[in-house]
């Protein structure tokens, strides 16, 4: 039922009308955020903008620093001579075709040569809707990392390794945990990929030599200080820290927020949070080793599951990591979302119900600005993403003929 409820507001999604209403909703959207703060967008910008005119890129004094590897200003330099609400409006489109490349790409590497079924990209888009508005929102570069990931991943399973390699090693440019990613690559022995990734990191690393030419070492290192003294100022149990570090903190360690439910040691602290990390890979590495290295990409296949739960890893893995890397679930709940249609289990429908239900509350406003503000310092993303892990463990391998319910839930 679920399914075929969806199935219909596809449809009906591709009426003319509908299209229409679509592009003209997407337009109020888009000029909303384009001519209000775009917040990291606006810094991007503010680098690119820099680097053309010759100036120091990475400052100590700038209240919102820029925290990206050099390279990464590049991407931004065709923007610097447009101004401001003109490059938003860019930046804007291109989140859109990433957000799109994304959602196709998921249903590459799950299906491959077959159809989704009507109405999984629905319900697709209605678990990650507030993920993808947060980062189109906000200018962010998630959408950009995650369509990198699973592009590398595409490429891969079609036998294009050095491609595959360059393009994860700029997803791990962007931000540094999807370095995890090499992990299960190494476990799978797929070297051609791993190096791939190395020389490819590499190449990105060097690369803007060639415009700051002897400067370029001075460069890094302020890059390097910018990050470590951001990183100082960080608290753990900001209310947008969603990860297994601001998890466990906020739990057992008083914070400028709430108090604990138990109070207990720093060092007692650590070892919960080190061993939360433990139970995550030592399931992942479990896993890849084995794994049938024959199978590849094929749908439904150990690689395609694995690569779901290590990118649900790396979503919490990093000491500071924001609600807006949740984006990252959208593969994980591509391959739940295809066990739920294959499978009609009632446990995966309850747990994924559970995930919808604790991504949603937190930041909620309807409920109260105090209410809302609750489930986020509760860690409810950071739970959601857990669920997530465990069914996608669970039942993220084919269902049909697994469960013997008789009773259509979806």
């Amino acid at each position: 039922m679920l399914f075929r409820l969806a199935a219909r507001l596809e449809a009906a999604a591709k009426h003319p009308a509908s299209i229409t209403a679509l592009v003209v909703a997407l337009a109020i959207y888009g000029g909303v955020i384009c001519t209000r703060r775009m917040g990291d967008f606006d810094v991007y910008h503010r680098a690119a903008t820099r680097l053309v005119a010759g100036e120091d890129v990475y400052r100590l004094e700038d209240p919102h620093r820029y925290l990206y590897a050099p390279i990464l200003v590049f991407l931004f330099v065709p923007l610097a001579p447009l101004p401001l609400v003109l490059g938003k409006v860019v930046w804007f489109l291109g989140n859109l075709w990433f957000a799109k490349r994304a959602v196709v790409l998921s249903l590459r590497l799950v299906f491959r040569a077959e159809r989704a079924p009507p109405g999984l990209v629905c319900l697709l888009l209605l678990f990650t809707f507030r993920f993808l508005d947060n980062n189109i929102a906000h200018g962010q570069t998630n959408l950009f990392l995650l369509w990198l990931v699973l592009e590398a991943y595409a490429l891969a399973g079609a036998g294009k390794a050095a491609m595959a390699g360059l393009a994860l090693a700029g997803a791990i440019a962007v931000k540094p945990f999807a370095a995890i990613l090499c992990l299960e690559i190494a476990l799978r022995r797929d070297l051609r990929f791993l190096a791939g990734t190395v020389f490819g990191f590499v190449l990105l690393l060097a690369a803007p030599a060639l415009w700051w030419g002897p400067a370029y070492p001075d460069v890094v290192r302020d890059w390097m200080t910018v990050v470590s003294d951001q990183v100082g100022h960080y608290e753990t149990g900001n209310k947008i820290n969603q990860s297994i570090s601001a998890f466990t903190y906020r739990l057992f360690h008083h914070y400028p927020y709430g108090s604990p439910v138990v109070t207990l040691s720093e060092g007692a602290v650590s070892a919960i949070t080190a061993a939360l990390h433990a139970v995550f890979l030592t399931v992942l590495v479990r896993r890849s080793v084995r794994a049938d290295r024959a199978g590849g990409l094929a749908a439904g296949g150990p690689a395609v599951q694995d690569l779901a739960l290590y990118l649900t890893y790396a979503t919490i893995a990093l000491p500071y990591s924001w609600k807006y890397y949740f984006v990252n679930l959208l593969l994980p709940l591509t391959v739940l979302l295809a066990r739920l249609h294959e499978g009609r289990s009632l446990w995966l429908l309850a747990g994924l119900a559970c995930v919808f239900v604790l991504n949603f509350l937190p930041g909620f406003r309807l409920i109260g600005r105090q209410g809302a503000l609750f489930f986020q310092l509760a860690s409810f993303h950071f739970v959601a993403a857990a669920a997530v892990f465990v069914l996608v463990d669970r039942f993220g391998e084919r269902l049909a003929g697994t469960f013997p319910s008789r009773r259509s839930v979806c």
